[in-house]
């Protein structure tokens, strides 16, 4: 069922329901999205120079002003190696979990390394609005639209994935340099770094905090969804609003003869079309050494999952839950890659995830 978040999902199956109401949340909040956005990106900001994407942007940039073509074959052709050496993972490096590099204090990240397909032309017109460095598991419950940054403090032990695709974010680099230069600004990738890549990271975090929030509700975990608003300026609050409505969702979803696909598409989203979106991670293939990664991303979610669809949704989906165990069993044969990676707390926590499941699956 872990290749169910990597796989393209091309289905005709239809929401539940519509819910019109969060449409006008929906506009608020994407107005909000971009307000915050452009504020950062407008701003003098820059990260510590020692931030894990800096010497990554160091180590792989050549000379912004050749020819773009010859500037892609030189990144691309570097760009795993370097990577591997920041202790990214990909396929050459299983990379490890690193500690404060996007966010503050008591932040743990893993940055997976992934190969989107590159159009020049879009990437040309669209630079700005490029998300490059892609969240893909969070625990983040509160729409505060904070943007990362190293003197963001965590207030308990997080785990937190991005996606990263290096290729991608030099290219884009080097449409932020170009422009930069043709106005005798610096091309310091710090300030490329706090005022393009984190602001753009908003996009799917706000998502997958629906998502979180929905996960909760559905399964009574209490949350604290109070606005805890970091920025310089007024951020709208309709927190209310989003947990009436996540609850009239998880009523017309919970132990319901529906597809997986039809509960992500009932759940609904800000930035992404749908949850499915939401929830996707940009990566065809896990191999010996990235496998990890998606274990940690997505176990915790299909439990969750299971738990929500229940009986009736888990005989509608039989297929997907019949494949658990198969997971399961790979996740032990490649243990060493998998628990060994985890600080103790994310190691007990994936134990505790992985023993629930064989319970649940059991008494089937």
């Amino acid at each position: 069922m872990l290749k169910y978040f990597i796989k393209k999902i091309d289905d005709i199956d239809y929401p539940v329901k519509e819910y019109s109401r969060f449409d006008w949340v929906r506009r608020k909040y994407l107005f909000e999205l971009e307000k915050v956005k452009n504020y950062y990106r407008y701003r003098i900001r820059a990260t510590n120079n020692k931030n894990i994407l800096s010497k990554l942007i160091d180590l792989l940039r050549t000379d912004i002003t050749k020819d773009e073509f010859d500037y892609y074959k030189y990144v691309d052709s570097n760009a795993e190696y370097i990577a591997k050496q920041l202790n990214i993972v990909n396929d050459l490096s299983s990379g490890k979990v690193l500690e404060s590099e996007i966010y503050g204090d008591n932040s743990y990240e893993i940055l997976l390394s992934v190969n989107n397909d590159i159009d020049f032309d879009y990437i040309a017109n669209n630079w700005i609005e490029l998300e490059t460095l892609r969240v893909i598991k969070t625990d983040n419950v509160q729409l505060n639209f904070t943007v990362p940054f190293e003197n963001i403090d965590m207030y308990i032990d997080t785990l937190t994935i991005f996606e990263i695709d290096i290729v991608t974010m030099l290219l884009q680099y080097r449409h932020w340099a170009l422009e930069r230069m043709s106005n005798d600004d610096s091309i310091d990738p710090n300030v490329f770094i706090a005022t393009i890549v984190y602001p753009n990271v908003l996009n799917n975090m706000i998502d997958l905090t629906i998502f979180n929030r929905y996960m909760n509700i559905a399964l009574d975990i209490e949350q604290y969804t109070e606005l805890d608003n970091k920025n310089p300026f007024l951020i709208i609050d309709y927190n209310d609003k989003v947990n009436n409505i996540l609850k009239e969702v998880v009523k017309d979803t919970k132990n319901r003869n529906i597809y997986l696909t039809q509960l992500l598409k009932t759940i609904p989203a800000i930035y992404n079309n749908n949850m499915i979106e939401a929830l996707h991670i940009n990566k065809d293939i896990f191999n010996i050494r990235s496998y990890w990664v998606l274990v940690v991303a997505r176990l915790k979610i299909v439990l969750n999952l299971i738990k929500i669809l229940n009986k009736h949704g888990m005989k509608r989906n039989k297929d997907l839950i019949n494949r658990i165990p198969v997971d399961l069993k790979e996740i032990e044969r490649r243990s060493s890659y998998v628990e060994n990676k985890l600080p103790i707390l994310f190691e007990i926590e994936l134990q505790e995830t992985i023993n629930e499941l064989n319970n649940l699956l059991g008494k089937r």
